[in-house]
């Protein structure tokens, strides 16, 4: 009899047992998102900070050799080269 009982308790249990994956599959979601999001921060921290430093640096080259530095991104050299193109063709 009380093997019947169990029994009988099975389909109870399987219940309880899915809600409690399926919530915890639903907190899974939300805390990879969490944790996506806190990357992302660190991330954009981490350039901010790169960005500084270099920043720092080309200031303390510019101080000891006395040469103002300044470090130019590349879009700035290309629109220099085709203004310079531009002008040499007129």
């Amino acid at each position: 009899e009380e093997a019947r009982e169990r029994a009988a308790e099975v389909p109870e249990r399987r219940a309880k047992v899915s809600e409690m994956l399926e919530g915890f599959g639903k907190e899974d979601t939300e805390r990879r998102a969490a944790v996506s999001e806190m990357l992302e921060g660190f991330r954009k921290e981490q350039a901010e900070s790169a960005a500084a430093w270099r920043d720092l640096v080309a200031t303390m080259r510019a101080k000891r050799t006395g040469v103002p530095l300044r470090v130019v991104p590349p879009e700035e050299v290309k629109m220099a080269v085709v203004e310079e193109a531009e002008a040499v063709e007129e």
